[in-house]
């Protein structure tokens, strides 16, 4: 069966498309005020105490 909607390549132009477009929409969230930012320090933490975490079982 053949997909009547076309396919889009990996090319190296199409992913740089779609990582520009998905940086704008982001950005753009952030400036409307629809997302919340998380502290540097508290992630590294909450990744510090996960890692931990399976190391010891």
């Amino acid at each position: 069966m053949q997909s009547l909607e076309p396919e889009l390549e990996d090319t190296p132009e199409n992913i740089a498309k779609a990582w520009d477009e998905e940086i704008a929409r982001r950005i753009d969230e952030m400036d409307a005020g629809l997302t919340q930012s998380i502290p540097y320090e508290q992630v590294r933490a909450g990744l510090r105490a996960r890692i931990d975490a399976a190391r010891e079982r």
